[in-house]
């Protein structure tokens, strides 16, 4: 992960007049800091500044108002401004699959789950190879308490990637959820081994370990 924003901001100097490779370091510094490779509060200053710079070098490009959405409601915290971008991106191109995703991951947070579950499959329906696609399906599944479908889902993320950590990261939930123990803790190790140990993932072996009873080892 941090070695990819060390090659976007390369590619931002290379091409600084490039409103998608600011947007690619905007959406890059988002991700960073939601998986906790970096800290929030030490990206969103550039995050954001990559974000309006991409706005200001190309206003009708989706991809520029999906780093915005993408900045304001992870990083800033601002739902209203989150949406209005997000909005933005799907009317100039309906079709933009990362505004699908963060849109339908905003919604899915806020609890609108049939819209979430909509945006989510229009994704996948764009790209049925795209792990991100349905890992987007899966969250909304799971948040919206939907376990069995959740599961089934994430396990077809996995097929599609298996090195990524959050894949294994997120099986852990809906694994939790309906008593397969063993699996969610075998799931977070997994996770926290493949990210390197990124606090995220090690905060929710964690969470497992002490909420299964494994106390010292959660320590």
């Amino acid at each position: 992960m941090l070695q990819g924003l060390d090659l976007m901001r390369e590619a931002v100097d290379l091409d600084p007049d490039s409103a998608m490779m600011h947007a690619g370091l905007a959406i890059g510094l988002q991700y960073a800091a939601w998986f906790n490779f970096l800290e929030a509060v030490d990206v969103v200053e550039e995050a954001r500044h990559s974000a309006i710079k991409a706005i200001e070098l190309d206003p009708e490009s989706s991809h520029a108002w999906t780093a915005q959405g993408a900045v304001s409601y992870y990083l800033e915290f601002d739902i209203p401004s989150g949406i209005s971008a997000l909005e933005k991106a799907l009317e100039l191109q309906p079709g933009d699959q990362q505004a699908l995703i963060h849109y339908g991951w905003l919604l899915g947070e806020a609890g609108q789950f049939e819209q979430s579950f909509s945006l989510a499959k229009q994704s996948i329906e764009l790209d049925p190879f795209s792990a991100v696609a349905h890992g987007a399906l899966a969250q909304a599944q799971l948040l919206s308490g939907d376990y069995k479908e959740s599961l089934k889902t994430y396990k077809k993320v996995l097929e599609l990637d298996r090195r990524d950590p959050s894949a294994y990261f997120f099986l852990t939930w809906p694994n939790l959820q309906l008593g397969n123990i063993q699996k969610s803790i075998e799931f977070a190790r997994i996770s926290v081994e493949l990210s390197g140990g990124a606090h995220l993932y090690r905060a929710g072996l964690a969470y497992v370990l002490a909420i299964t009873s494994n106390l010292e080892e959660a320590r």
